[in-house]
């Protein structure tokens, strides 16, 4: 894994151009979604932003089809943006295995390369952001994140990046 404290800013480590899937794990409040929409990939994909077109309410957990209609859109999203030849990031807590891998399957499918960025943001400092937040995650929900998050390794993708900086500015431009 990449080790963003290197002399290469984590905005390069990665590419966000041409046929690229980008999956970002970390907790909730990590930086994620932020990242997303600044680091310049053409699409940006979650299970958030499908929550909102499906449900009107990106709070909403639990709506009509539940988890399996949310990721068939979020599947229909990143296949239409395949079909274009986008970069694209999906950016979910993915804190399991089991939820990046269909994602880095399907990528590889369609002769996409694979990258994982880690957001590797302390767990005290995501409970102090997400007390901030406009539709915090409930304390037991971080719990259950926190318990439960799987660190990617090596093989699950063509490139994994360890983004590690509380409060890192993107370097200017596309890598």
């Amino acid at each position: 894994m990449t080790n963003a404290n290197n002399t290469t800013p984590p905005a390069c480590q990665f590419s966000t151009t041409g046929r690229v899937l980008t999956i970002t794990v970390g907790l909730p409040a990590s930086g994620k979604s932020t990242f997303a929409e600044k680091a310049g990939f053409d699409t940006a994909v979650s299970l958030d932003d499908c929550r909102e077109i499906l449900w009107g309410d990106k709070r909403i957990q639990h709506g009509p089809g539940g988890i399996d209609a949310l990721l068939a859109l979020q599947e229909t999203i990143v296949r239409a943006a395949m079909k274009e030849n986008k970069s694209i990031i999906v950016h979910n807590t993915s804190i399991l295995k089991e939820h990046r891998k269909p994602l880095v399957q399907l990528a590889k499918e369609q002769g996409y390369r694979t990258q994982i960025i880690y957001f590797d943001v302390p767990a005290a400092e995501c409970i102090k952001r997400n007390q901030h937040r406009d539709g915090a995650v409930p304390p037991g929900a971080m719990e259950y994140f926190i318990a439960n998050m799987e660190v990617p390794t090596e093989d699950e993708a063509d490139r994994v990046v360890r983004y590690n900086m509380i409060r890192e500015k993107l370097a200017g431009g596309r890598c």
